[in-house]
């Protein structure tokens, strides 16, 4: 990254698909959002390994403009965890997002002696550029597919002492271990624990297919909440569902502003599979970057 040249800055993993003309859109941002440094959007998130016997859709927006974010609402979502499911809804980083260069040296020379200290960079990164973006911009329009992994917990030694959440428990602990060094490395503190967190460990708990695992999860995750000021009033309510396998969804065609179409649609299996599939239904970024072309929203 550091040896990065160029105005804006993405990172994707090998297995993922970004978009070939996603240049394009950055000048396009600069026309017409000038103090934006961040531009995010809603990746197709594409698990290789999905069962074909289950069936399962994924979500293609409508739209296709590009609009900007306030940040208060954004902050609420990732540190506070509001509405979030396994991971807060913030779709805004260098992975899967594009920052400006100036945007991410900003954020390297701010890095004290604790960062990088994880397995998810990914999740260090969107908190880092949350907090230093000036003007978020997001495009309606998915720009690329991830090739999701299956988090493995494991422990590495806790930059923050005896902090009781951390990646040796799961996906969402891990998070929020992130968050908390980001901040204290800032001179703040993390006051996202409550009842929105607690909800993600339930769906972290519930992304398990294994008896053993699951449980597993959950009992780690109680004794976590116990060691977290007021996290003895979460136990008695924490009961996470567990299914061997996901629940079927059959939906197909336009749900509001959203296309639902068939995991496995052209016989995609890889993400990139999925998003030259996909790529041929989204809007051309070529037509969004046309003024008069371009539909307002």
């Amino acid at each position: 990254m550091v040896a990065a040249q160029g105005d804006w800055v993405s990172v994707i993993y090998p297995e993922d698909m970004i978009e070939p003309d996603l240049p394009d859109l950055l000048r396009f941002i600069e026309e017409e959002h000038p103090n934006a440094d961040v531009l995010g959007w809603s990746p197709f998130v594409i698990d290789q390994a999905a069962p074909r016997f289950v069936s399962s859709n994924v979500p293609i927006p409508v739209l296709h403009n590009v609009n900007t974010f306030d940040k208060a609402p954004m902050l609420e979502a990732f540190f506070y965890w509001k509405n979030a499911q396994q991971t807060p809804r913030m779709p805004f980083g260098l992975f899967h997002g594009a920052i400006k260069r100036s945007l991410m040296q900003t954020i390297l020379d701010a890095c004290g002696e604790l960062s990088w200290l994880t397995l998810l960079p990914q999740y260090e990164w969107a908190a880092r550029v949350l907090i230093f973006s000036q003007e978020l911009a997001f495009s309606n329009r998915p720009l690329s597919a991830i090739n999701v992994q299956p988090y493995t917990p494991h422990h590495i030694p806790s930059a923050i002492q005896d902090f009781p959440l951390h990646s040796g428990i799961g996906l969402t602990a891990a998070i929020a271990e992130i968050q908390v060094r980001t901040l204290v490395e800032l001179g703040s503190e993390w006051a996202g624990f409550g009842e929105d967190y607690v909800t993600a460990c339930m769906y972290d708990c519930a992304a398990e297919r294994t008896a053993t695992a699951f449980q597993a999860k959950c009992d780690a995750y109680r004794k976590a909440f116990l060691s977290m000021p007021g996290g003895a009033a979460f136990i008695p309510g924490f009961h996470p569902p567990y299914s061997a396998a996901p629940e079927p969804d059959p939906r197909r065609g336009l749900y509001g502003k959203t296309l639902l179409v068939n995991r496995f649609i052209g016989n995609a299996v890889t993400a990139q599979d999925f998003y030259n599939v996909a790529r041929a239904i989204l809007t051309p970024v070529e037509l969004m970057a046309k003024k008069e072309l371009r539909l307002k929203a």
